[in-house]
């Protein structure tokens, strides 16, 4: 009795998955399809260009403010040590529920529509700003809001130079991978 709950408790936990997978990325994909196909295509070699400039410029973005928020203790930068299973764990992660379903849905979708509707640069900075809400609301410090707000108009900046949603998303998967493996730590030990 106790396995076959078990068992029907992990289905059910799977296909709860599967739905968010199907919520957050796949109907963004489809409206995206739908509506401003050449967003999807990729045209040209300079995409790979475009995707290695806006995860330099992100990556950049958010060691400063790491840095910035451990002013005055000195920091260090540690690399961990990821295992492989970790890594793939964490790509599955990207691709699946954060980097790759987030700039579908609001590069993708909500810049890509934005723009005929109110112009780019007012579509750039009002969809930074929910960007950098969304981040804000879940973490509740006002450094996170300004990092994902600029952040968030980088990627948005990408997608409107190359004129491909795969740029931002590439870049993202890419950056939170880096953060991932590199973290900033305080110099300050916490038994002072």
């Amino acid at each position: 009795m106790v396995w076959i709950l078990f068992r029907r408790l992990s289905e059910m936990c799977f296909l709860a998955t599967h739905l968010v997978f199907v919520f957050w990325f796949l109907i963004p994909l489809v409206a995206i399809a739908v509506l401003e196909p050449r967003l999807l295509l990729v045209r040209s070699l300079s995409t790979l260009m475009w995707v290695g400039l806006i995860w330099l410029l992100n990556a950049c973005i958010h060691f400063a403010f790491k840095a910035f928020r451990l002013r005055g203790t000195g920091f260090k930068v540690g690399v961990e040590e990821v295992s492989a299973r970790k890594l793939l764990l964490e790509l599955k992660d990207q691709l699946y529920y954060i980097g790759l379903p987030e700039e579908f849905l609001t590069r993708g979708v909500m810049v890509g529509l934005a723009i005929p509707l109110i112009g780019t640069l007012e579509a750039v900075l009002f969809l930074s700003t929910m960007f950098g809400l969304v981040h804000f609301i879940h973490e509740r410090r006002l450094s996170r809001f300004a990092e994902t707000f600029i952040t968030g108009a980088v990627y948005s900046l990408g997608l409107v130079f190359s004129g491909n949603v795969w740029v931002p998303a590439a870049a993202h998967v890419l950056v939170n991978l880096l953060f991932s493996c590199v973290k900033l730590s305080s110099n300050v030990s916490s038994d002072q």
